[in-house]
């Protein structure tokens, strides 16, 4: 009789065990679904952190560098760049001394700013933004007034 007894309580337990496994497996396919969540979850915070760390370095030398012009006093302007000097200096036939005169600056700085060594102060673009929409007339009418 004991090994009656054996064999129904292995069977019992085997029969529990079968029936354990068909309800825990849809459970466990859900938990094997939320870790595959949870890791790209994980992935992106860590990708959106190291977003967040690059944007705050630009956003920081963006502001060390308008921090710096502004003590340097220059300021950095659209449309006004070496190459729009060179050629508006050319289309008005001007040397680089006439050039400096007109604008109140010297004529290693104009040879400079059209290099893209340097760019011109603040004093200077104003003077610049009205030359660029000048003619020759107008240049040479203004050199004379100067002399």
């Amino acid at each position: 009789m004991p090994n009656i007894q054996q064999i129904l309580k292995e069977e019992i337990s085997r029969l529990a065990r079968k029936e354990i496994k068909v309800q825990m497996s849809g459970t466990m396919k859900q938990v094997a679904g939320y870790r595959k969540e949870i890791a790209a979850l994980k992935r992106e915070i860590t990708a959106l952190q190291r977003k967040i760390i690059t944007l705050e370095k630009q956003e920081k030398r963006g502001r060390e560098a308008k921090v710096e012009a502004a003590a340097d006093g220059q300021v950095a302007v659209k449309g006004i760049s070496g190459k729009r000097i060179a050629s508006k200096r050319k289309a008005l036939k001007l040397s680089a001394a006439d050039f400096a005169k007109l604008v109140g600056a010297s004529m290693q700085s104009v040879y400079f700013w059209e290099q893209g060594r340097t760019k011109p102060r603040a004093t200077q673009l104003a003077k610049l933004h009205d030359l660029m929409t000048i003619g020759k007339r107008e240049a040479n009418r203004r050199l004379e007034e100067m002399e």
